[in-house]
């Protein structure tokens, strides 16, 4: 058969956004089959085992392994190369820029870009800044690289096509997808019982804030702890972190026994993570770059869940959107706000946001369906 289109789409990766991305877009090609085009994943094998998408066939779609991370642009030239590829969506652009600017290549390229260049969000040195000029202005330029999607980011998307005279730089809506929920262990049931629970979910970093959380528990009055449970739910950067993770929680309880903290470290199961965001009351994501996005946001909102966010592109957000409190990152900071939060509460409704943030809206504007 004879395509209009032979569509490669390239995920190595296996942790964070990345595996939701590529369930959400098999999500919808397997209720909407493409009919006069091919699409082909090339993708990390936990991710086709982590959702079983090879139960799933589906007309015109196929599964290639990829087990290297983005390791260079040329690899992923040859397999587009091999495979005939019209178009090849690249779900992380950024690491990639300097090839898509200088390399040379004979099919189409759309992609997503995390953290943008955008100066109203981040000071940049006088060389970075020179560096990312140079070469977003070429990328900007180049015929064979249609579409530049920014996550999340209405305003970065809007001062890129205008700083650059482009129409290429769109907004994506970060989809929010909905899993059957798994039953929590009852321990953690009991560990939370009759208090108000904190989640602090994903990779656990300093880039993420989880430090500062820990270092704002100590600052928290002895009267609000009885009444806490911190909930740590991810992976860490690297063993270091997590043993330092471990350190302060196990110090914290033998200087504060009224308090409850937990930690869970390894993989969370996407069932499991419904489940710790349904019964958190307060969700912190106090990430230090201004201009990352979060996965962690859209899981809260749609259980109307309040989220507690520095400045910058998720500050915006979620003042945007009313979806709880925006703050200059600090440790007396997440203490303040967790005060007030004990104190005066805060009502949140997600469904509008939810709605637009949609599995099939992701799907439709990445595929150009």
């Amino acid at each position: 058969m004879n395509y209009k289109k032979n569509i490669l789409i390239y995920e190595p990766a296996d942790t964070g956004h990345h595996p939701e991305f590529i369930n959400n877009l098999w999500t919808y090609l397997k209720n909407s089959p493409p009919i006069d085009k091919k699409i082909l994943f090339a993708i990390h094998p936990k991710i086709v085992e982590l959702y079983n998408l090879e139960s799933t066939k589906i007309q015109n779609v196929e599964i290639i392994l990829v087990l290297k991370y983005y390791s260079n642009f040329s690899e992923i030239k040859n397999l587009a190369n091999r495979l005939l590829a019209t178009d090849v969506i690249i779900m992380t652009l950024n690491p990639l820029f300097m090839s898509l600017a200088f390399d040379r290549f004979k099919f189409n390229i759309t992609g997503i870009v995390f953290n943008p260049f955008n100066t109203n969000y981040e000071n940049y040195s006088i060389y970075k800044r020179f560096y990312k000029e140079l070469l977003y202005l070429i990328v900007s330029r180049r015929n064979r690289i249609k579409r530049i999607f920014i996550l999340n980011d209405l305003r970065s998307a809007v001062f890129l096509n205008n700083r650059y005279k482009v129409n290429k730089y769109m907004y994506l809506p970060d989809p929010i997808p909905f899993y059957k929920k798994e039953k929590l262990p009852s321990s953690i049931i009991l560990l939370i019982k009759k208090r108000t629970t904190i989640l602090h979910f994903g990779t656990m970093s300093d880039r993420k804030g989880t430090q500062i959380i820990l270092d704002s528990i100590e600052l928290l009055p002895p009267e609000y702890m009885k009444d806490l449970a911190f909930l740590f739910i991810g992976k860490p950067c690297n063993k270091n972190f997590k043993d330092k993770i471990n350190e302060k929680i196990l110090l914290y309880k033998k200087i504060y026994p009224s308090i409850n903290i937990y930690y869970y470290s390894d993989f969370v199961s996407v069932g499991m993570m419904e489940a710790y965001f349904e019964i958190s009351d307060l969700v912190l994501i106090p990430y230090i770059s201004n201009n990352m996005s979060s996965g962690v946001l859209g899981h809260a909102v749609k259980y109307n869940k309040p989220i507690v966010s520095g400045k910058g592109l998720l500050g915006e957000i979620v003042c945007d959107n009313n979806l709880g409190f925006s703050i200059n990152v600090s440790k007396n900071a997440i203490r303040d706000v967790i005060v007030e939060f004990l104190k005066y509460g805060k009502v949140i409704n997600g469904e509008s946001y939810v709605n637009e943030h949609s599995i099939e809206n992701f799907s439709k504007i990445i595929l150009n369906d």
